[in-house]
């Protein structure tokens, strides 16, 4: 009797721990990180801007078949890394330090609404980064 009672308890307090557990998962998922972006590909050529993963779509059709037209100046890359750990702002996978990042079209670059494309001229060549948004 003593060990039906031990083992109810237990059972009981196992499934509260699931039940109340559960209760306080979110089950939003946000943008990707970097993190979740170099763990399904290693070799993406990725950038930081404003907290946003932006990812090369250059060789995209429905991009290529559009024209980009150079905006203002956002800022440059800082540094070049694949360390997902500390990836900063403004840092890139493929891009060496120094490469200009440009808003498209007329919008002025603002910290707190960070564009949907970045078009970065890197060997002569435009690049065109998508933000990677979630929903």
């Amino acid at each position: 009797m003593k060990s039906k009672v031990i083992v109810f308890l237990i059972i009981t307090s196992i499934l509260s721990v699931v039940f109340v557990t559960m209760a306080f998962q979110n089950n939003t998922r946000g943008n990707p990180t970097v993190r979740d972006i170099l763990g399904d590909n290693q070799d993406a050529d990725i950038l930081k801007l404003d907290g946003l993963v932006y990812g090369n779509v250059t060789d995209v059709d429905w991009v290529q078949d559009r024209e980009y037209k150079k905006g203002g100046k956002i800022g440059e890359v800082r540094n070049k890394t694949q360390n997902s750990w500390w990836f900063r702002d403004r840092y890139a996978t493929k891009l060496p330090e120094g490469t200009a990042l440009y808003m498209t079209g007329d919008e002025e670059y603002q910290k707190e609404k960070p564009p949907t494309y970045v078009l970065v001229e890197y060997k002569n060549k435009e690049r065109i980064y998508i933000a990677y948004i979630e929903g």
